[in-house]
């Protein structure tokens, strides 16, 4: 027996409770259906990593690579505004955790400690370079 679950359309209509320690969403799938659901915020974490490893185990599954973004390229992505970054050492040697602290919870990636210090030159250099001040025209 085969079972095709209902595909996502959009997530809609976010609704952060009053003391700010739950939100609640509506799902609308493809055929038009709608669930609301809710969660905890700090349950966020395990829910995007349960969705991350998903989306690890697809891409394996179907012997595809995941795109390598170059130099140029344009972001299509939304951005999550992140409140603080931080580095820690990894479960070994060749990792290094990468810490975003969001709005009521923290996200934690490992990342192999040589990709990111190939990287470091040019995060010095892009956050030197984007921390200037502007100044406005007087």
């Amino acid at each position: 027996m085969s079972f095709t679950p209902s595909e996502i359309r959009c997530l809609k209509d976010l609704r952060p409770s009053d003391d700010g320690k739950r939100i609640a969403f509506t799902i609308e799938t493809t055929n038009g259906d709608t669930a609301d659901l809710s969660c905890a915020v700090e349950e966020l974490p395990e829910i995007m990593c349960f969705l991350v490893h998903g989306a690890l185990h697809a891409t394996e599954r179907s012997g595809s690579q995941s795109p390598t973004p170059t130099v140029g390229q344009e972001m299509v992505a939304e951005p999550i505004p992140a409140r603080g970054i931080g580095l820690a050492a990894g479960r070994s040697a060749e990792e290094t955790l990468v810490l975003l602290h969001l709005a009521g919870l923290d996200l934690v990636f490992g990342v192999p400690s040589s990709e990111l210090a190939r990287l470091a030159p040019d995060l010095a250099r892009i956050a030197t370079t984007l921390s200037v001040p502007s100044t406005s025209p007087q």
